[in-house]
């Protein structure tokens, strides 16, 4: 058991993914719902997401942000992209202006979310997006 130092800087919640059994998708808002009561979890700050898989058990993946002002990077973010957004992802990831910038070779799409969020490719680790098929995105 671990505690912590007088003055540490305590880790503040950015984010929990959840990833469920496909058997419990009718009850995905409850079950969240209960997880987020449960674990406390602080979803003013910290949305916590839900997904449903192939896997026969329930997953939960969060991030914890610490030090991260003094190191000069940005926190983790979670973003929530509707038709109108993606519609403006997909125009960006065509923009011949926007590829001129492109040193780093990264794949277009992936530039435009970088550029419609305002984030430099550089300060950004890595990217999650799910999109709802059924909604044609």
């Amino acid at each position: 058991r671990s505690s912590l130092v007088a003055g540490a800087e305590v880790p503040r919640p950015s984010y929990a993914l959840v990833f469920a059994p496909s058997r419990w998708a009718g009850s995905l808002s409850a079950l969240l719902e209960k997880l987020a009561r449960e674990l406390r979890w602080p979803i003013k700050f910290a949305p916590i997401l839900a997904t449903v898989s192939d896997g026969p058990m329930l997953v939960l993946h969060t991030f914890f942000t610490a030090g991260l002002a003094s190191s000069g990077k940005q926190p983790p973010r979670v973003f929530f992209l509707g038709k109108e957004e993606l519609d403006e992802v997909s125009k960006l990831s065509v923009n011949p202006e926007l590829r001129t910038t492109n040193t780093m070779k990264i794949n277009g799409t992936v530039l435009a979310i970088h550029a419609f969020l305002e984030r430099e490719p550089q300060a950004v680790g890595s990217l999650l997006l799910f999109g709802d098929i059924s909604c044609g995105a």
